[in-house]
């Protein structure tokens, strides 16, 4: 069955809430909930909450369910409860195990991207990715444009590429994972 389907249509709520938790369960070491039972539970009620949310998205993929309960675990045991008790400095944030999560969310964006750039849009994308991560570096992309052009390109281009990527809410390392990511498809490999 589609997951958008299960999520939004069919009472499957519970079905997924124990597969959401046991990608969390194996991957992130949870200070305050004991096991995969009562992670499932708590689970089970965010995505209740969220329903409408998610079924609004135009596309709906696991990993971004995934990572929407994750951060929401997050807010509530970490944030919420423990900011006023003690030091930030203390708090342990969830332990990710080889950060399977933003592995799925990066690619998925990666394949977004490719879905819905243009050949030439990639191309200016990848320029704007180079120039940001190796400044002094001679940049391969739009070569034979001129400065201006690239600039303009870039300007018209990035709110296609914000849009695409909204879904995901890359915090600025997962954004520099992706765009590493990406150029290293597209870079030679000589470098």
């Amino acid at each position: 069955m589609e997951f958008r389907k299960a999520l939004c249509e069919e009472e499957e709520i519970y079905e997924i809430a124990q597969a959401v938790a046991k990608v969390l369960f194996k991957k992130i070491k949870f200070q305050f909930i004991e096991d995969l039972d009562d992670l499932t539970s708590e689970v089970a009620v965010i995505l209740l909450e969220k329903r409408e949310l998610f079924c609004s998205l135009k596309e709906l993929r696991f990993s971004y369910v995934v990572a929407a309960v994750r951060n929401h675990l997050f807010d509530k045991y970490i944030r919420k409860n423990y900011l006023d008790e003690k030091n930030l400095d203390e708090i342990e944030e969830p332990v990710f195990a080889n950060n399977y999560i933003e592995e799925i969310a990066t690619k998925e964006a990666i394949e977004k991207l490719k879905r819905e750039l243009t050949e030439k849009e990639m191309e200016t994308f990848l320029y704007f990715l180079f120039s940001t991560f190796y400044k002094k570096e001679e940049n391969p992309f739009l070569s034979n444009k001129s400065r201006d052009a690239k600039y303009k390109a870039w300007s018209r281009l990035k709110p296609k590429v914000a849009e695409i990527l909204k879904e995901f809410d890359f915090t600025g390392e997962e954004m520099k994972k992706l765009g590493e990511a990406l150029l290293s498809e597209y870079l030679p490999k000589s470098r």
